[in-house]
């Protein structure tokens, strides 16, 4: 069975050679100062509605467990200066999350896995941050980034989590979101059944494409800035010739 992720979607997606890499190749990438500040919060904010009561959730209660989980991942980012930089960023982030999101709310899932067949060959999985209710008894995804809003927001990654749940739970999703906490915006959408069958098509469509894929020809563009695997990319040279010539 093949198991499609939002991730290896993506990935595929936006540059088939960094799909050989992390998928086929299965080189190991060492994680950003981003990525590990990002497992971070997403942690602590999973803790705190999982494990604080509705009525004691504060601010102050979820910086407090920021701190807490913080000196077991700060020897991993670099200087001190570095590290405290990254550290009030966290903090911003969850002072910005108290002050704009209910903290008594249930949810009534948090970072739960998926598993999905939804082909005889293929099997959708993922793992989504957080799973509300809505006052109609409809579903309401959540994935929180942690990072810069994109100019462009990824819209199919949401309806591959909409298409897990419906499908796994039998109910419908009214509504699924990107909670940006660096920005402190909500971006989202409300799926309708022809938007996820549609999605569904261009996924196992997908899912054929990198089961027959043999060339893994590169994309090369600012997006390789960011990628794990620039440093053993076939077409650094090319990258930082374009680098240079662009200013990214």
């Amino acid at each position: 069975m093949f198991k499609l992720s939002a991730l290896r979607l993506r990935v595929f997606r936006r540059c088939r050679l960094r799909y050989k890499y992390q998928y086929v190749d299965r080189l190991p990438a060492r994680p950003s100062p981003q990525d590990v500040v990002g497992a971070l919060v997403h942690a602590t904010l999973r803790d705190f509605f999982a494990h604080v009561a509705g009525h004691e959730r504060d601010e102050e209660r979820l910086i407090i467990l920021l701190n807490e989980r913080w000196q077991a991942l700060a020897f991993r980012l670099g200087s001190p200066a570095e590290r405290e930089a990254w550290r009030q960023r966290a903090e911003a982030q969850m002072r910005r999350f108290s002050h704009q999101h209910d903290l008594s709310l249930q949810p009534l899932a948090l970072e739960a896995y998926y598993e999905v067949p939804v082909s005889e060959r293929v099997t959708l999985i993922g793992r989504i941050d957080r799973l509300d209710e809505e006052p109609d008894g409809g579903l309401h995804l959540i994935d929180y980034k942690t990072g810069d809003r994109p100019p462009e927001v990824d819209v199919e990654q949401l309806r591959f989590y909409a298409i897990m749940l419906e499908r796994k739970l039998s109910r419908s999703v009214r509504r699924a979101s990107y909670f940006f906490l660096e920005e402190g915006d909500v971006w989202s959408i409300h799926p309708t059944r022809e938007e996820l069958a549609e999605g569904l098509t261009r996924a196992l469509a997908t899912a054929e494409n990198m089961v027959g894929e043999h060339d893994f020809p590169a994309t090369i563009g600012r997006h390789c800035a960011g990628c794990h695997y620039l440093g053993v990319c076939a077409e650094r040279d090319k990258i930082a010739q374009l680098r240079q010539e662009e200013g990214w």
